[in-house]
């Protein structure tokens, strides 16, 4: 009995040590982040959120919603870097300078 058990996990272990896992640089990542669109500092910001809550509403299935709320987290994370680049307003925008200073010691080490 145990030495079906060790035989199962050893061939579970095998099967999960072969799985190929691929490794994106950072470099990729921002490059893959879409246009942000209307940022934060507009004042039709509002209609923007608006707009994605009824597209997720209307999302017919799980898997458009997951497809959805993925295309806005990468529109947001390009809205954050845009705002990282240009705004120098940190009374408003209170996140940018500790992201600021993550990403200088990501640079700097």
């Amino acid at each position: 009995m145990k030495s079906k058990i060790l035989v199962y996990l050893t061939i579970a272990f095998l099967l999960l040590w072969s799985i190929p896992v691929q490794a994106f640089a950072q470099d990729s990542v921002q490059e893959a982040l879409p246009e942000p669109g209307i940022t934060p500092q507009s004042i039709l910001y509002f209609l923007n959120v608006l707009i994605e809550e009824i597209r997720l509403f209307l999302a017919s299935n799980p898997v458009d919603k997951a497809r959805l709320s993925l295309e806005f987290a990468q529109e947001k994370a390009a809205e954050v870097e845009l705002l990282l680049k240009t705004s120098s307003d940190t009374k408003t925008y209170p996140f940018l300078t500790v992201l600021r200073k993550v990403a200088y010691y990501q640079e700097h080490g």
